[in-house]
């Protein structure tokens, strides 16, 4: 995410407010990837209660994802 803020930032400098399609784009990918996030983070919860003790996905684990979403956003 950062990367294409940061790209349309450089591309068209101080006509960056101007250009309301490149930040409505911007604002689509933001909105998609806390989606996915929302998802799987649900998921993985439904998935603990349903494996119970034994089957629990460790908060590290749970990390590890989230440190990969946020470096791709």
């Amino acid at each position: 995410m950062l990367m294409v803020a940061g790209g349309a930032a450089q591309k068209f400098q101080q006509n960056l407010a101007k250009e309301q399609k490149v930040l409505g784009e911007v604002a689509d990918i933001v909105i998609e990837i806390f989606a996915m996030e929302s998802g799987l983070l649900r998921t993985l919860k439904i998935i603990d209660k349903e494996r119970g003790r034994r089957g629990k996905i460790s908060n590290r684990r749970r990390r590890g994802l989230r440190r990969r979403g946020d470096s791709q956003g």
